[in-house]
């Protein structure tokens, strides 16, 4: 009887470990949004609307696919805390991050730091695609 109650902690235990350390599945999807984000972080930075709008979901909001053509000609360095992927469903994540932005554009100079932008990510095929999100660097003046 000792050993089965011991088993038994021991089997209680090492679920509960398992459920701490993320599957695979997990694993791979915060991978391809980690890759997405660097694309991202590099379309900003080069003010290339092309390769921000890879990103760009079908199914992405009005805001959202208007923002790759208002970074044409701006001059901006965006950076980015660690992001924090919260899954709403099996096909939509989405992604909070800290900004850190310098700016030149109509308004001057412009700095920005501590502000929270997210986006929303929908499975598209085998890829996350953006379809919602308050990261647009005009929306805070910063063009």
């Amino acid at each position: 009887m000792k050993k089965l109650f011991i088993s038994f902690i021991a089997c209680f235990a090492a679920l509960s470990f398992a459920q701490d350390v993320p599957s695979g599945d997990q694993q791979a999807m915060v991978d391809a949004l980690n890759t997405q984000m660097e694309t991202l972080v590099n379309a900003m930075n080069t003010s290339d609307g092309a390769m921000l709008s890879t990103l760009i979901g079908t199914n992405a909001t009005e805001a959202v696919k208007g923002i790759p053509a208002r970074l044409k000609g701006s001059k901006i360095e965006y950076t980015i805390g660690d992001p924090i992927y919260e899954p709403i469903d099996e096909t939509h994540v989405k992604s909070t991050w800290k900004v850190s932005s310098d700016s030149t554009g109509i308004n001057g100079n412009v700095s920005i730091t501590g502000f929270s932008h997210n986006a929303t990510f929908e499975k598209q095929g085998d890829t996350w695609k953006i379809i919602d999100g308050s990261f647009d660097p005009t929306s805070m003046g910063s063009i």
